[in-house]
């Protein structure tokens, strides 16, 4: 990292910038630049902005450039690091054939510290329960083998802000262990102020135990706006506004997820609510249409999940009823 500044401004601009070498081809390559303004007096608040500012622009940069290293990589080459990163890959294509990928590469790294992790990682990325065939699980089967590996790396590791992350995510999410995911989520966001993923799944498990989760929604936005859970990340922060009895904001928000993500279901059920909440109802109607042109066998029923947010979920509830939908 660099960071200049002209003789005549330099109490009050800074430039700043980033660069890596490439570990193959050990060239530079630029990752981000900024300007920062300031007095002489806030220069310590100054270096911890652009501490933070460099942190997230250089971290998911470098796991993106690790993850695509590996997967040009041959498979018998690969080491346990390498299983794991791509075992985060195939995550992230929330299909059932890459959960099984996932999993293989898990257990191909052996039981390392990055096994450990990428094993974590595919409990994380189980959906809810009413998903789990169709995502290729058997919940009976995977859920307790899921709370043994989480338990085991919590006596292995508890100081690594990532391994809090995902076991804090797959308690309170997946197990529906929500008092003993969220304070391991607070734990990480404390060692690492500046993970997007931290600060996202704090604000779910705030959520889940009936508390506000609006700033944690708000933080990861601003570190990763273009993460792939993006979407995810502003249904959150949707939510939380419509708990909060704001369902005007909500609206605005979930009309902005959709923008991002079109046809995801909890943005379309979450919109519903919000509108008839906040009296929309020309645009409720519409609301309404929209989702079920998309899943014409919707109930109320069928979308409630009192495992969900258990302080919370009435006013779903009473929202799509407000909305005219199907018992």
């Amino acid at each position: 990292m660099f960071v200049t500044c002209s003789k005549a401004a330099c109490a009050r601009r800074v430039i700043a910038f980033a660069s890596v070498a490439n570990s193959s081809t050990h060239a530079a390559a630029h990752l981000w630049a900024g300007r920062f303004d300031g007095q002489l007096e806030d220069i310590f608040a100054l270096q911890d902005e652009i501490a933070s500012r460099v942190a997230v622009a250089i971290v998911p940069a470098l796991e993106h450039a690790e993850i695509k290293r590996s997967a040009t990589k041959p498979t018998e080459n690969l080491q346990a690091y390498d299983l794991a990163l791509r075992a985060w890959a195939a995550i992230d294509q929330l299909t059932p054939e890459a959960n099984q990928k996932a999993l293989a590469f898990c257990q191909r790294a052996h039981q390392t510290r990055s096994w450990v992790r990428a094993g974590l990682g595919i409990c994380c990325g189980v959906p809810r329960p009413e998903v789990y065939v169709e995502m290729g699980w058997d919940p009976a089967r995977d859920r307790p083998e899921m709370e043994r590996l989480v338990r085991r790396v919590l006596q292995l590791d508890r100081e690594d802000p990532r391994v809090l992350t995902i076991s804090g995510a797959c308690l309170g999410y997946t197990l529906g262990l929500n008092q003993d995911g969220l304070p391991l989520l607070e734990k990480a966001t404390e060692l690492d102020p500046n993970s997007y993923l931290a600060w996202l799944q704090r604000g779910f498990a705030c959520l889940r135990t009936g508390k506000r989760g609006i700033s944690h929604f708000e933080r990861a936005l601003r570190l990763n706006p273009r993460d792939l859970r993006a979407p995810f990340a502003q249904n959150g922060l949707t939510w939380a506004h419509l708990f909060d009895g704001d369902p005007t904001k909500a609206v605005e928000l979930a009309e902005e997820a959709l923008k991002q993500l079109p046809g995801f279901p909890p943005a379309m059920t979450t919109l519903i609510a919000a509108h008839a909440h906040a009296g929309n109802l020309d645009d409720v109607r519409a609301a309404v249409q929209a989702l079920l042109a998309v899943r014409p066998a919707t109930t109320i029923s069928s979308m409630a999940d009192p495992s969900r947010f258990p302080a919370y979920e009435k006013i779903l509830i009473d929202g799509w009823r407000l909305a005219g939908m199907p018992e």
